[in-house]
């Protein structure tokens, strides 16, 4: 199956799962930010993978930590407020008079995630 990745939270925490048997400290480099975290896997020779994210709210990275296990590791992100998290990566910012896509529609921009798919 391979090297992967998930997240969860609770209300004081983020927590990043990487499921991988037998990471060592020596394969496994980690920087905590403010507001992004960067994992890179050493998986052999020729093979990174890498978790480059600028997260969604800041954390706190003096009270976060990780933790290796036999199958995975886990990052404890302490969050900087106990709001709920939509997603682990800040979403961009899109300006509404920016278009994303051709349209010949000269009034407003149009949701596309919004609309709904009828048959």
């Amino acid at each position: 199956m391979g090297i992967r990745h998930e997240w969860f939270q609770t209300e004081q925490y983020i927590t990043v799962t990487i499921f991988e048997k037998g990471i060592s400290e020596d394969r496994l480099q980690i920087v905590i930010g403010k507001q992004n975290l960067n994992v890179i896997v050493k998986v052999d020779g020729n093979t990174d993978y890498t978790i480059d994210v600028t997260l969604q709210h800041p954390i706190n990275p003096d009270t976060s930590s990780h933790k290796i296990f036999k199958t995975k590791v886990e990052i404890r992100l302490c969050k900087a407020t106990g709001v709920r998290w939509d997603s682990l990566e800040q979403k961009e910012q899109v300006d509404a008079n920016q278009r994303g896509y051709p349209t010949s529609n000269r009034r407003e921009a149009v949701d596309w995630d919004r609309v709904e798919l009828r048959w």
